[in-house]
């Protein structure tokens, strides 16, 4: 029998990543820059390479996308439900507009069908539908109650159940467990009205249970909910006012007023009303209380805790969000889901109920749709949208209305990264037989423009010139090509406008290397240039380079054009570039550090060299903060000089002047700049040099360097001109790949952010990098104090054997192996992989378990050390013939004198840390694992 292959799953690489960028891109049709940048970066070879936009949170698979325009009548919809019609893969859509109300059938082949004769019932907008049994829908419309059967072969429905309300006006109702509650506008005053659906439908079947509870202000937002202690009936409503009600329900005795809670937050303005938008209750069975979450109006998500006691309900220990800039819509799948979702602007959040969770156990994701069938990636701007059903996993269907396009989508629950890959428009080069993109290199975010410069270098195949040899394509040339491509933010938000890319091809061989941005600035006048640097190898010849000078401007369709104002060739590659200010720039032509002064003459560009030094090495990376300009050298490491003024006669009045340097040669590949909130604690590492001047607090704390090996070293930036060149390093790491690109920007979202662990010991928690096989570290400075008791959980997790319940092997029976202190006071070069933490390692401690196996790798290490402290005595401090310590040891320092008791370690390093009384084993654990859970949560 014949064998053969066949595709069975394309896998796309990431890899490699050479560059990376962090951008807030604005849209034309969104309107104003997100608050929040995104992370771009350059991935994939050719044919495959794109900018990727990385993305984390649940993916939502688009299953159904069609366009509803001419069928519903209607432009939008500020409502919709979809419900089962009782047949498998068969929908009713329900689309409500201001006075007036659209259903849609969807049949099992995803053929859609207005129902347009619905009964002289129908009058004004839809306020709920919902599905009580079989294909019987509960209608409600602003003037109406109405229970019957919908469908497209249906005649009009005969209502079996109708109550209606010709002098009010319904303004929002809920429903569960056969009980209705609606919120009605009569006149001035507005009520409260529950109604009963009985278990045999009728005319008389709906029945009102409780007297109307008059309203002191107009109701925004209603739910009802059981509650899983007593299983009782709620009601929970928010009104103009900024009050939430709660109601208890029998259906006996009617309506009961239970609490008044005033949104109220001290992180809100005080005497000022926030009013609820949408509502909602989440609950999960091994949590005792509910979770009541609001959407507020300016786009805030507010959470309080439903606390039942006998006969009192009380909302309690209040947190608050904000997720957006405009109104939060809520919506859950029926009641007792754990699950809820939210949509502000063109944002979708997951809002899950998770007992793993601390404090309210709430947890927050964003939600990104995606095709998998058309691979569109576009995130809608939904008008209107519902939860259609979740499990007991927290997955769900969601539908929307993105303008006039119909979405249902099924949503994930498990949190991801989810990329966006945005396509390299270069297909118009040369070479049109082959329609690649090339591989991209060098990404950069221009502010003034809104989109991206791409470097990119692409192969070709030069077919041969001989007539004889063209049908032999083998025997043709291969060739690359530098390719510059800008692509405007209309192009990234994936919008249908006339902008395209402005695609520049470079000369054969000739790569793109370094790009900047100028606004050069005289008397007034500016101009926007975007300086590229080149290389290139002529034929029998040294390599040489090129700078570019594009003037850029934006255009009236979106795009972004270029003019080309000036090209100067150079004798040696021109592998970095940096703007200084208004007027200056800084290059590295190989091992040669320049600095040049852009004017105009005549009306003519010209650009003249100021002053320059030699590199005992090429300058791979600048970066300028006058009057300090920082050069990443290939073997020299770091390489800082100053740009100083020369009175020298027949100069061009400055010069450059070498400031300071890294005390090690490295292979450095890239730099970042960092400022530390040092405050009192850091001022032992303030600065250790020889001052002469007055040391200048703009400066930088830190400089943090990688090198081609895998190192991050942090540097110690001097705060004047010192005596001597040489910096010490403050720490170093050790990763498996090589860090090609660091940047420093907030792009946690507001969820995510950990500004209240900074009292807790953490510096700086926004440093991203990126390797070239395709992996992204996020990388955060902390304290000494942080630090020995991450380092401690470090080493139980690499030393324990979790899934034994015998003694720990190997060297954790001894003090040092456990205690980082010690490992702190070791010189960094004689540390083994340096000083740095790994986060992936202590991720393991975030399992459903954690704390209990923390706890029980702590009390197996004191076993094996109190079993080892009966044949090993304790260190002698007068002893002569060991080296003598420099610091006072752990077991000094403890009252209790064990210098074995690892916990006791353990106790005393987090209570340091976080400054609490410290008393068991358990409450050090509590708050170790508190810090891991906010410290390790993902950055995007």
């Amino acid at each position: 029998m014949a064998m053969g292959a066949a595709v069975f799953e394309r896998l796309a690489d990431w890899s490699p990543i050479f560059d990376l960028a962090v951008a807030a891109i604005g849209s034309r049709e969104l309107g104003p820059k997100s608050q929040r940048p995104s992370l771009y970066v350059t991935s994939g070879r050719q044919p495959y390479g794109a900018v990727t936009e990385l993305r984390y949170g649940s993916g939502a698979d688009t299953i159904i996308e069609m366009d509803a325009s001419g069928l519903l009548g209607m432009a939008s919809a500020t409502g919709l439900w979809a419900l089962p019609t009782g047949n498998d893969q068969e929908t009713i859509v329900f689309f409500s507009s201001p006075g007036h109300t659209a259903i849609l059938y969807l049949s099992e082949t995803l053929e859609a069908e207005p129902v347009n004769d619905i009964g002289d019932y129908a009058d004004g907008a839809t306020v709920l539908a919902v599905l009580v049994m079989d294909r019987h829908i509960l209608h409600i419309m602003e003037h109406s109650i109405f229970v019957g059967v919908f469908g497209p072969t249906e005649p009009p429905p005969d209502p079996m159940a109708i109550i209606r309300f010709p002098d009010s006006k319904i303004l929002c109702a809920a429903y569960t467990k056969r009980v209705i509650i609606v919120a009605v506008q009569e006149q001035d005053a507005a009520f409260l009205q529950v109604y009963a659906l009985g278990e045999r439908l009728g005319t008389e079947d709906i029945r009102l249970i409780a007297q109307p509870f008059r309203l002191d202000s107009d109701p925004t937002c209603l739910v009802l909910f059981e509650n899983q202690q007593n299983d009782s009936l709620y009601a929970a409503l928010g009104l103009r006012n900024g009050l939430i009600h709660l109601f208890a329900i029998d259906h006996t005795t009617g309506l009961h007023h239970r609490h008044a809670h005033y949104i109220m937050h001290s992180s809100l303005q005080p005497f000022q009303t926030f009013i609820a938008e949408s509502i909602a209750v989440l609950s999960h069975p091994k949590r005792a209380n509910d979770l009541l979450v609001c959407g507020l109006r300016d786009g805030r998500l507010y959470v309080a805790e439903v606390l039942v006691r006998d006969n009192e309900t009380v909302l309690q220990t209040s947190t608050i969000t904000q997720l957006g800039e405009g109104p939060l819509r809520l919506s859950q799948a029926g009641t007792r889901s754990s699950v809820a979702f939210a949509t502000c602007g063109s944002d979708t959040f997951r809002v899950g109920f998770d007992p793993g969770f601390e404090g309210e156990g709430l947890s927050l994701s964003n939600v990104w749709f995606y095709n998998t069938q058309t691979h569109d990636q576009h995130q809608p701007a939904m008008s209107s949208f519902c939860a259609l059903w979740s499990d007991a996993d927290g997955n769900a269907t969601l539908g929307g209305l993105d303008k006039s396009v119909l979405l249902i989508a099924q949503v994930w629950s498990e949190l991801r990264v989810i990329p966006r890959r945005l396509p390299l428009d270069v297909e118009d080069l040369n070479d049109t037989s082959d329609n690649s993109v090339g591989t991209p290199i060098k990404i950069h975010y221009s502010s003034y423009l809104d989109a991206m410069v791409i470097g990119s270098v692409r192969y070709e195949w030069v077919p041969p010139t001989s007539p004889e040899t063209r049908h032999a394509a083998w025997k043709g040339k291969r060739r690359s090509r530098g390719v510059l491509q800008i692509m405007p933010s209309a192009k990234v938000h994936g919008e249908e406008v006339a902008a395209e890319s402005t695609v520049v091809d470079l000369d054969p061989g000739e790569l793109v290397k370094s790009i900047a941005e100028l606004t050069l600035d005289l008397g007034g006048t500016r101009w926007h240039f975007l300086l590229v640097g080149t290389s290139f190898q002529p034929k029998d010849d040294d390599p040489g380079g090129r700078v570019f000078f594009f003037e850029s401007a934006r255009t009236k369709d979106g795009g972004v054009r270029l003019e080309t104002r000036k090209i100067s060739d150079l004798d040696r590659p021109v592998t970095a570039i940096a703007s200084y200010d208004k007027t200056k720039f800084v290059l590295c032509t190989d091992n040669k550090l320049s600095v040049y002064e852009l004017t105009v003459v005549s009306g003519r560009f010209k650009w003249k060299q100021l002053c320059s030094t030699p590199l005992l090495s090429s300058g791979l990376h600048i970066t300028a903060a006058p009057p300090l300009i920082y050069v990443s050298t290939a073997s020299d490491s770091l390489q800082v000089f100053t740009l100083a003024k020369d009175d020298t006669a027949d100069t061009s009045g400055v010069k450059l002047e070498r400031s300071f340097s890294d005390s090690r040669a490295r292979d450095a590949e890239c730099h970042l700049l960092v400022s530390l909130p040092w405050g009192e604690t850091g001022q032992q590492f303030r600065n250790p040099l020889g001052l002469h001047e007055e040391p200048v607090d703009e400066c930088p704390d830190l400089v943090l360097v990688a090198d081609r090996a895998g190192g991050i070293a942090g540097l110690l930036h001097p705060k004047a001109r010192a005596n001597q060149y040489a910096v010490p390093t403050v720490f170093e790491g050790k990763l498996l790949q090589s860090v090609t690109r660091l940047v420093q920007a907030d792009i946690r979202p507001p969820w995510r952010r950990i500004e209240d662990l900074k009292a807790s010991g953490v510096l700086v928690d926004n440093i991203i990098g990126s390797t070239t096989d395709g992996t992204v570290y996020s990388f955060t400075i902390v304290n000494e104090e942080l630090w020995c008791v991450l380092k401690y959980l470090e080493n139980l997790v690499k030393k324990v054997k979790w899934m034994h319940t015998d003694l720990p092997e190997g060297d954790l029976n001894t003090p040092s192996a456990i205690d980082p202190e010690r490992e702190f006071l070791t010189p960094l070069r004689q540390r083994k992989g340096g000083s740095h933490i790994n986060g992936d390692l202590l991720e393991r401690l975030l399992a459903e378990d954690g704390l209990d196996l923390l706890i029980d790798a702590i009390e197996l290490a004191r076993v094996a050390n109190s079993v080892k402290s009966d044949s090993e005595p304790k260190p002698d401090s007068s002893s002569t013939d060991s080296e003598p310590e420099q610091h006072t040891s752990s077991w000094e320092k403890y009252p209790s004198g064990n210098w074995e008791d690892v916990a006791q370690i353990f106790m005393a390093h987090v209570r340091k840390t976080t400054d609490k009384q410290i008393d068991s084993l358990e409450e050090a654990a509590e708050q170790a694992m508190h810090l891991l859970r906010r410290l390790l949560q993902p950055t995007l």
